[in-house]
């Protein structure tokens, strides 16, 4: 027990001494561990045969996940299959089109953009070094980076064409193939290459291309400056590009992260650790052209990036803007990168969150590298006995004016001391190599120190000022030599002293960084020594920098002195040229201040000093903007004084004299002035005129708003309706017509690699889904007999599937029979039969519904496919192994070449008072019309829309999707409705308009109130069925979304908009719609369901604010089609004689009301359909159903009303046959097997007998009335219970729980 004790008494005494000695112990610990993992994992895929490399991983990433989105690049989305496709074709275009073997380099020169990457890639699976120039590079600079790294092609950006053609001549002499990354060439002896690859194979291409690449070969030349002046070409090898992604493996990124790279990819930077980290991972990348500070965060949000990838300029940028009440408001939860200052890396933290900071220390040639995986605030890393074991690196003192390290008597470096600034040196070894640089053996030596603790020991010079403080933790200090950093790039002096030194009145320059409050980094600044009887010209030297130098090396201030000062060496002294800086009570010479807007250099007095220092600028700016606001406001005020004092007889010269010098005085840049002759010309006019006229307009004012309210927005809507059915007329009647798949290839050829699509963690862009439907026509035209005009009927759910096979049908010139997954059997057979289609594509999901239809479709001779690489079911062919193999090779036009306007495209199908769904019979033309719902709405091509509502319904597939085809927008489609994942997904995918019906809102209303109701983007949504209520709720909870309310049926020839926004109704009715699109409300007998007639047989129409039922004229601008193969249906919705002999008119089936404002408001529906959670009920069909159960003499199906729910829930009233029992399993069972959820009846109410009329009609209305309550109706009633599977007696309780909500429907 006394050792127990001993023990247990130790223990926090051992954690004690562990927080003072070891505070890190675990971190250390866990780090070095990971890092050797890691290690290992390198060493293994070096030593592998053949080597595991860059390009091994990136195949690995498209094979296990070929749809992943790789890349988003502005509104476009690449997957890792599409960039590998890509790269395929651009290998074998320069197969084809140079020269190039195995080992040749290739110089790019090209901004952040993917062709970047995919030919990056596109080299590397030909063997290929790739030399990455910076695109701010220019004349010498530029030849020199070329000719460093010995490439034989160049692939540019058509948009420095300027900086190529400067330098053609030197490469056309040395034999250099130039192509511009374009289809055409606006440069003689440049080709253009993109055209090439657009008729190149995607094919993969062969390992035998590259065979000789291993651990060793050079695999990209990154260029950094150094003291020469001039960049320099680090060799990067295989190996040294495997370990790159270390950083992101060890930061913690995961193939779930979305990284922003805004940091140039010419950057070791941006493509060594952001791309390849991101490709170790099998991450995401949001790829930016530029940094900018005013989009960073929207970016976040736009694309729900997680990590970003930063140097400390950047973020310091973020911290300088204006505070936002949505700063904390991303999903950023990484932040990777390095030069973060402490006072920056706090601010950051506190004011846009809980961010974790990864700083990391590097350099692209180094051989010495650190990790800050602690979180300390401010250090580049941390150093221990482990890391330093297998990395060792020291600092040592540095002579910052002879710039060169300090050696002891005996020759040898010496260390500092903790906490002293020391130069960072890395030892040369095998697992730390320093490769050097390339063509340049004199530069890689001079960064080699030889000697420095014994005779032939080698290290890596860093040129960077580093400080180890007691605790291990290591601090960036400074830069040395030649080279300072802004803006995150590395200035090289000598060579901006080369360019300032072309200008003719220089004589010597002297360039050197200064610091600036507030800024990382230095500035660039000159001191100049003028030749004699020369004076200075700041135009001249601000057009030398501008044509030679990029921004960042441009220097900002010039300093003019009698003579330079150097050393003992004749180097030029800095040291005191950086304490001295720029402020003119220090610098008694002559300084000078670069001007951006004047075009020159200009004296720099003590008042642009202070607004540098102080950061003043941002606050003038504001001024002067309050100050243009002020004037405007002024303005305003002074023109309603003016007429006042007009209408008190004052002289209207007096008031515009005031206006005048107003706006003088503000001397704003608003062309107010121009408001002046305009008052002038007026003067002349009679007094009292002036007067009647200033008067009336209030009148008028007064009388527009009592009798005409909605005036301008009714013009406004009937003006882009008339707009959008002009473009749909003149489409139509072009030749060949232009259609819906017209429209999809429009898209398709303006915005290839838009995404289209988002499904889950899939993301499909327009091009992928054309080649998809591509592959599906020629499978059909190759595996089925179809023939244009062909039905084919598809069985699918909510799935990418289910659009690219429509479009691939369409594109063979057949239309698509649009099955509703949860029929079965009967109604099954019947939809299907009613279309007259001949091929059936079916999810394998519903194998068991299929084989239950299946011998009936087999004695039919319909072929049945599973969109499945494997078929389960005997007879049924699978489709999608087939597709796997087909050409994606556009589609010929002569396949659809009878489409017209006429001509069917789709079968929507719509219960009925039949009692089986009709095929609703969708022409080329209507489904061109369909999409005017989302234009009319404000749908965008920047939109995004999420549909969880089925796409065999029209609204999803012909609002939605169809939608989304004319704009160019983007679509996230759910399988099914989530409620709970609903407002996530609007989140995840950056959703900005909704498309939903009435019930679904109320579910969403329905839920917990939560914090980030608002947290959203979604700005509209698109509907049907909302009640007043729910509305305002829904707006009220979740924000100022715009709700766009409208009405309309599948076959019908009525439609209305909300194009006001008042609040439950369902459109609005003007004489300018009506004119157009006739409808009318009569009278109707709920009783006789059938309309009222008067004495002469005509019928008869409702007073404003009474229901009626609602009718559209059938005319040629608004036909109804009717029904497939059904025409008793399609003369049953036709009204015949409604208010004259001969005239027709389609019959809604729908009760609307329209108020004395115009408003339309939905009232109910008739006939032998309901609607309940978004869908159509025919009572007969579920009659049918129910009287096949064996103890059901007969049953009258109706729907009855639930207080807070739209629509009518499903009951029936049953007659048992004599001598039976109800059994409510039996009957539960019956209704599970044959009909849809939303179908089945809820309720059950037993009767001695079913009330008939005198037509022998089933009497509903008393049925309705009487509802479901037991307090009123004394028959015996049940209630379907889903989770005993069982219809039970409905009690008060289980009522009450009902209507109080407490129990779910």
């Amino acid at each position: 027990m006394s050792g127990m004790t001993v023990f247990l008494l130790s223990l926090p005494i051992l954690w004690l001494l562990r927080r003072i000695f070891l505070p890190y112990l675990w971190k250390d610990v866990d780090f070095f561990y990971k890092s050797m993992r890691y290690l290992k994992y390198v060493e293994d895929s070096l030593n592998s045969d053949p080597p595991f490399l860059m390009l091994d991983m990136f195949y690995y990433q498209v094979s296990s996940k070929p749809r992943k989105t790789f890349i988003f690049y502005q509104d476009e989305v690449y997957t890792y299959k599409d960039i590998d496709l890509k790269s395929n074709q651009l290998a074998w275009t320069l197969k084809q089109y140079t020269k190039l073997q195995e080992g040749d380099c290739v110089a790019i020169f090209l901004g952040n953009e993917p062709a970047f990457i995919w030919t990056w890639l596109g080299l590397a699976k030909i063997g290929c070094p790739m030399a990455c120039l910076n695109y701010n590079i220019r004349a010498k600079s530029f030849l020199h980076c070329f000719k460093s790294s010995g490439a034989k092609v160049l692939i540019a950006a058509p948009e420095l064409q300027n900086a190529l053609e400067e330098v053609l001549p030197a490469l056309e002499e040395d034999g250099v193939q130039v192509f511009y990354l374009s289809r055409e060439s606006p440069t003689i002896g440049v080709d253009s290459l993109l055209d090439k690859m657009d008729f190149a194979s995607e094919k993969s291409v062969p390992r035998s291309y590259r065979s000789k690449v291993n651990g060793h070969s050079l695999a990209l030349y990154i260029y950094t400056s150094g003291t020469t002046g001039l960049p320099k070409a680090a060799i990067v090898s295989q190996g040294r590009l495997v370990m790159s992604m270390s950083l992101a493996t060890l930061s913690g990124l995961t193939s779930q992260d979305v990284m922003y790279i805004p940091l140039p990819l010419y950057h070791g930077s941006g493509l060594m650790i952001g791309v390849r980290g991101c490709i170790q991972q099998g991450a995401s990348v949001v790829l930016r052209k530029k940094f900018s500070v005013s989009q960073f965060w929207d970016d976040c949000r736009k694309y729900n990036v997680t990590v970003i990838h930063y140097i400390g300029e950047l973020l310091r940028y973020l911290c300088n803007t204006p505070k936002k009440d949505n700063d904390k408001d991303h999903c950023v939860r990484l932040a990777q990168g390095n030069g973060l200052r402490a006072d920056v890396w706090k601010e950051f933290i506190q004011r846009f969150g809980d961010i974790k900071v990864y700083e990391f220390y590097a350099a692209t040639e180094g051989n010495a590298i650190f990790f800050n995986y602690t979180g300390k605030v401010g250090a580049v890393g941390r150093s221990t006995f482990l890391f330093k074991f297998f990395r060792p690196y020291e600092l040592i003192k540095f002579d910052v004016e002879k710039e060169e390290p300090i050696r002891d008597n005996a020759g040898h470096c010496v260390h500092v001391a903790k906490g002293e600034v020391g130069l960072l040196i890395g030892k040369i070894t095998k697992k730390a190599p320093f490769v050097g640089y390339a063509g340049d053996k004199s530069q890689t030596e001079k960064k080699i120190l030889k000697d420095v603790f014994q005779k032939g020991d080698l290290y890596f010079n860093s040129g960077d000022l580093l400080m180890e403080d007691k605790d291990g933790f290591v601090y960036f200090h400074d830069r040395v030599g030649d080279t300072f950093r802004w803006k995150g790039e590395n200035v090289a002096t000598t060579e901006v002293a080369d360019v300032i030194g072309m200008t003719d009145f220089v004589e010597e320059a002297n360039v050197y960084g200064v610091a600036v409050p507030y800024h990382e980094g230095r500035i660039g600044m000159v001191s100049i020594k003028l030749k004699e009887g020369k004076n200075f010209d700041g135009e001249k030297l601000y057009a030398k920098v501008v044509e030679y130098l990029p921004n960042y090396a441009r220097p900002y201030f010039m300093r003019i002195q009698d003579s330079i000062e150097v050393t003992g060496t004749f180097k030029q002294r800095k040291v005191g040229l950086v304490q001295d800086g720029f402020n003119p009570l220090i610098v008694k010479d002559p300084l000078y201040v670069l001007d951006e807007n004047e075009k020159r250099y200009k004296p720099m007095d003590l008042n642009i000093y202070n607004q540098i220092v102080l950061r003043k600028e941002g606050a003038i700016r504001k001024l002067i903007r309050s100050s243009a606001a002020v004037a405007v406001v002024c303005s305003c005020v002074c023109c309603v004084v003016c007429c006042v004092l007009a209408l008190l007889g004052y002289a209207e010269r007096i008031c515009i004299f005031l206006c005048y010098k107003l706006v003088t005085v503000c001397k704003t840049s608003l062309n107010l002035t121009e408001f002046i002759p305009f008052c002038y010309s007026i003067c002349p006019v009679e007094m009292s005129a002036m007067k009647s006229a200033v008067l009336s307009l209030p009148i008028l004012w007064l009388l527009r708003r009592i009798f005409l309210p909605y005036l301008w927005k009714d013009i406004d809507f009937f003006y882009r309706s008339m707009r959008y059915l002009k473009f749909v007329e003149k489409s139509l009647k072009s030749d060949p017509p232009f259609l819906v798949l017209d429209m999809f290839y429009y898209q398709v050829s303006s915005k290839p690699q838009k995404t289209f699509i988002f499904y889950q963690d899939e993301v499909y862009t327009y091009k992928d889904i054309d080649l998809k439907s591509n592959q599906l026509a020629w499978t059909l035209k190759q595996y089925t007999k179809l023939q244009e005009g062909d039905c084919a009927a598809i069985f699918l759910g909510n799935e990418p599937a289910f659009i690219w096979t429509w479009l691939g049908l369409a594109k063979i010139g057949c239309p698509m029979a649009c099955l509703n997954y949860n029929i079965r059997a009967k109604s099954f057979l019947h939809c299907f039969k009613s279309s007259g289609a001949k091929v059936l594509i079916a999810a394998s999901e519903l194998q068991d519904a299929v084989e239950e239809v299946l011998p009936a479709l087999v004695e039919d001779g319909v072929q049945v496919f599973y969109l499945s690489r494997e078929s389960p079911t005997i007879g049924v062919d699978s489709l999608l192994d087939k597709m796997d193999f087909a050409s994606d090779e556009s589609v010929p036009r002569s396949y659809r070449s009878q489409a017209k306007s006429q001509s069917p495209a789709l079968y929507i199908y719509t219960s009925g008072t039949t009692g089986l769904p009709k095929a609703a019979i969708i022409s080329q033309g209507r489904l061109l019309r369909s999409s005017s719902i989302s234009t009319l709405a404000g749908l965008t091509s920047q939109d995004v829309l999420y549909i969880p509502l089925p796409l065999y319904h029209s609204a999803g597939l012909m609002i939605g999707i169809r939608g989304c085809i004319q704009q160019g927008a983007s679509l996230v489609l759910r399988k099914k409705f989530s409620v709970s994942q609903f407002w996530d997904d609007c989140r995840k995918y950056n959703v900005t308009v909704i498309h939903y019906i009435g019930e679904l809102l109320r579910y969403l209303c329905n839920t917990p109130k939560k914090d980030n109701d608002k947290d959203h983007c979604v700005r509209l949504a698109i509907g049907n069925g909302l009640r007043a209520d729910i509305w305002k709720e829904f707006v009220q909870r979740f924000g100022d979304i715009n709700i766009f309310e409208f009405y309309g049926a599948t076959e019908g020839n009525t439609l209305f908009f909300n194009y006001t926004g008042k609040v439950g109704a369902v459109g609005r009715s003007s004489f300018l719609i009506k004119f157009f699109r006739p409808y009318d409300l009569i009278k109707f007998d709920i009783e006789k369901e059938e309309p009222i007639r008067d004495n002469a047989g005509y019928c008869v129409h409702v007073a404003k604010g009474k229901a009626g039922l609602l009718i559209g004229k059938i005319t040629e601008q608004a036909p109804f089609i009717g029904y497939a193969r059904d025409m008793s249906q399609t003369e049953k919705k036709k009204l015949k004689d409604v208010f004259q002999k001969g005239d027709l008119y389609f019959n809604s089936g729908d009760l609307l009301m329209e108020d004395k404002d115009g408003f339309i408001y939905f009232h109910d529906r008739v006939g032998d359909t309901f609607r309940w959670k978004g869908e159509n009920v025919a009572t007969t069909e579920v009659a049918d159903v129910i009287g096949m159960t064996d103890f059901v003499e007969e049953a009258n199906v109706y729907g009855v009303a639930v207080p807070f729910h739209e629509g009518r829930i499903g009951m029936v009233s049953i007659k048992l046959k004599e001598g039976k029992n109800f059994d409510g399993e039996k009957l539960y069972a019956k209704v599970v097997e044959y009909l849809p959820n939303y179908a089945r009846p809820h309720f059950v109410r037993l009767q001695d007998a079913i009330e008939v009329t005198g037509t022998f009609k089933q009497r509903k209305v008393g049925l309705v009335q009487d509802g479901f309550s037991p307090l009123t109706i004394k028959d015996p009633l049940y209630v379907l219970d889903e989770n005993e599977k069982c219809y039970k007696p409905l009690d008060l309780s289980t009522y009450n729980a009902l209507v109080d909500r407490k129990s779910k429907l």
